[in-house]
């Protein structure tokens, strides 16, 4: 018995010897990258006045404007002048063809109109905190009971289209 305990334990001990020198690791590294560009949404409600009477004084209403940006990333947003391409003051049109004057705030206390800081508008500016946050602002608007162009404006729809703009 002595002679195969020996042969066990010889056989054990060069199995441990080559076991653990077959079982041998080689290690590496590597990375892994990815580049987040700077990118921004944006989404805008629509803004209905409901319904104006000329002479039945001024009608106000608000829609809002939310914007998503990468973190840390500065952005402005601005309001184009509308199909008529003015600040002062924008104008729907009516579907005979008339206008009727509005303007767009960026306070509700209508004293800077909404534009990209040309002419005298103001805008709004914010920092991205993320795609998945959004800045909500509002957009007050305003029909002025005043002017000839109001008091005097045609029955019917009018309506005009305010392009969004988110500058980063």
């Amino acid at each position: 018995m002595r002679i195969t305990h020996r042969h066990a334990v010889a056989a054990a001990v060069m199995l441990g010897i080559f076991g653990v020198a077959g079982a041998a690791t080689k290690t590496d590294t590597f990375q892994v990258t990815v580049n987040v560009p700077q990118n921004c949404l944006v989404t805008a409600t629509d803004l209905d006045f409901g319904t104006y009477t000329p002479g039945g004084g001024d009608v106000t209403n608000t829609s809002t404007i939310a914007v998503s940006c990468t973190d840390g990333l500065a952005y402005d947003v601005n309001l184009n002048g509308g199909l008529g391409g003015s600040y002062s003051p924008r104008t729907m049109i009516g579907a005979l063809g008339g206008t009727l004057e509005y303007n767009l705030y960026t306070d509700a206390g209508l004293a800077t109109v909404w534009g990209d800081t040309s002419g005298g508008t103001g805008n709004q500016s914010g920092i991205g905190s993320g795609l998945g946050n959004s800045d909500v602002y509002t957009v007050y608007g305003e029909i002025p009971d005043s002017g000839a162009t109001n008091l005097n404006s045609a029955e019917g729809a009018y309506a005009d289209t305010v392009t969004v703009s988110v500058v980063y």
